[in-house]
């Protein structure tokens, strides 16, 4: 979240788009219709999010003006307490841009024991990813849902996977470390090692195991990945007569360690890099 609401708006012009913290909306003739979706989506969100209403999105976000500022902080505020359940905290108040006044409203992330933040319309939750509102799937909903207490969803057996769909030779070093590391386990068989560290579950790959040492967990869970977004430079966003969003978008799959390693990776590559030289000792090397 920018620290300040005119530090989101230099932010949503440099980008050229809405932010994951930031949405604008359009309110010059009326109160917007998709508040409730984005006021699910921020209250669900880590740190929450900021709506700001008058801005055209069309034109730079240059200010646009709101309808009536005070029957559009009275809406939307309705909204927070009756158009989602349960009712979201937000705060709002007025303030002026190149001379326009706009409406902001500050949406409060939501105790963990409250999420999802649901629309009452449709019975969906969102949750914000870059610079829109998407509507949660069953497994998200079902993993804040276990967020509230302790989770255990990682310990249940996976139906459908099979000890074969594990790295063979990354759960035998496993089962080495385990014999190693416990004097109960030492002379145990495999499959008891397995059954006893989780690994195995009624005959089954637990969902942590096939996560950690799976061959490819995304047979069985396809949106268990990692997003990379690499948003481009001011130099870079345009693009002939279009503009760029983003420059790169890769979905990393595979075990954990497989989709770290790789994100990484990609992380560094696409990381600029200057040459640089020490005046001490003349050597010369890459700082990113």
């Amino acid at each position: 979240m920018p620290r300040t609401w005119d530090d989101a708006i230099a932010e949503l012009r440099r980008q050229g788009s809405d932010t994951e913290a930031v949405e604008a909306k359009a309110a010059g003739r009326g109160f917007p219709h998709t508040v409730a979706e984005t006021i699910s989506a921020f209250a669900n969100r880590p740190g929450g999010g900021l709506i700001i209403f008058g801005l055209d999105e069309s034109h730079g976000f240059a200010p646009a003006g709101v309808y009536n500022v005070a029957k559009c902080q009275q809406a939307v505020a309705a909204v927070a307490r009756t158009a989602v359940e349960p009712p979201a905290e937000i705060h709002t108040e007025v303030a002026s841009l190149e001379g326009t006044p706009i409406v902001l409203a500050y949406v409060r992330e939501m105790p963990v024991q409250m999420k999802p933040i649901r629309v009452k319309t449709s019975g969906l939750a969102y949750l914000r990813q870059y610079d829109g509102d998407y509507a949660l799937s069953d497994q998200e909903v079902q993993t804040l849902i276990a967020a509230r207490g302790n989770p255990t969803f990682d310990t249940e057996p996976v139906p459908g996977a099979s000890i074969s769909d594990l790295d063979q030779a990354t759960v035998a070093a496993f089962i080495a470390e385990r014999r190693r590391q416990s004097s109960v386990l030492a002379a145990a068989d495999d499959n008891t090692v397995l059954l006893r560290t989780g690994v195995l579950v009624d005959g089954h790959p637990s969902l942590a195991a096939l996560l950690a040492f799976g061959v490819y967990p995304q047979q069985f869970f396809p949106t268990l990945g990692i997003q990379g977004t690499l948003l481009p430079s001011d130099s870079e966003r345009q693009l002939g007569n279009v503009r760029a969003r983003v420059l790169d978008a890769p979905y990393f799959t595979g075990p954990i360690p497989a989709m770290l390693r790789d994100a990484i990776a990609w992380v560094e590559r696409v990381t600029p890099t200057a040459i640089v030289d020490d005046p001490a000792s003349g050597a010369v090397r890459d700082r990113p």
